[in-house]
C-alpha cells in the first residue's frame, strides 16, 4: 500500500508532512525529502512572491500526448484543454409559440445566444430539431411531454419544433438568453 503524500505551496513556502521548505522565487524544480521534484512558477500576487505549481495533463501511452491549455479547440491531432471564461448573459427575450402540428420556428438563429429553454405546456408531444429542417415525429433532436423543460446552451442556430397534433391548448414558452 503507498502512503498518500499532501504537498501545499503557499506563499513561497513548501509545506509537506508538517516540515516547511522554501520554495525558489523563479521558475524551477523546488526538491522534496522523497527526492521527487515539483515544478512550480514564481510570480508575485499583491505584492506577496508566491509559488504556483505546474502540472501536464498527459497520456500515458503516448510521448507526444501532453495537453496544452488553449484558447480555441484543439485541432483534430492536437492534445488539448480549451479554457474560457463563462460567458453570462444580459438579456432575456420570452416568446410564446402556439402548438401546431406544422413545424415552426421556435427560435431563430442567433449568434450571441447563451441559452435557449423551451417548456411544453400543451397536451401533446413536442418535437424539437436542432438546424433548419422540418421538424417531425421521425425528424428531430429532442421530444418534449407536456410540462417538461429543455435547455439547449451548446447550439446558436434556428430551433423549429412540431407538435404530434394541434390540441389548440397550449405550446411553448421559450426563453432566449443573449450576450
Amino acid at each position: 500500500m503507498k502512503a498518500r503524500m499532501h504537498v501545499w505551496l503557499l506563499v513561497g513556502l513548501l509545506v509537506l508532512g508538517g516540515s516547511v521548505y522554501l520554495a525558489s522565487a523563479s521558475d524551477t524544480f523546488v526538491q522534496v525529502p522523497t527526492g521527487e521534484k515539483i515544478d512550480a512558477s514564481g510570480l508575485t500576487v499583491g505584492g506577496n512572491s508566491v509559488q504556483r505549481q505546474r502540472m501536464t495533463i498527459a497520456d500515458p501511452n503516448a510521448a507526444g500526448g501532453q495537453a496544452s491549455v488553449l484558447n480555441t479547440q484543439p485541432a483534430v491531432s492536437e492534445y488539448g484543454l480549451t479554457v474560457r471564461p463563462i460567458t453570462r448573459g444580459n438579456t432575456a427575450t420570452v416568446t410564446r409559440v402556439s402548438d401546431t402540428a406544422t413545424s415552426t420556428i421556435l427560435d431563430t438563429a442567433t449568434s450571441g445566444r447563451i441559452s435557449l429553454t423551451i417548456v411544453n405546456d400543451a397536451s401533446t408531444t413536442l418535437f424539437i430539431l436542432k438546424g433548419s429542417g422540418t421538424a417531425s415525429a421521425t425528424n428531430y433532436t429532442y421530444r418534449l411531454n407536456q410540462y417538461e423543460t429543455l435547455t439547449i446552451d451548446d447550439f446558436t442556430g434556428q430551433v423549429n419544433g412540431v407538435w404530434e397534433t394541434d390540441a389548440n391548448d397550449g405550446g411553448a414558452q421559450v426563453t432566449e438568453v443573449t450576450t
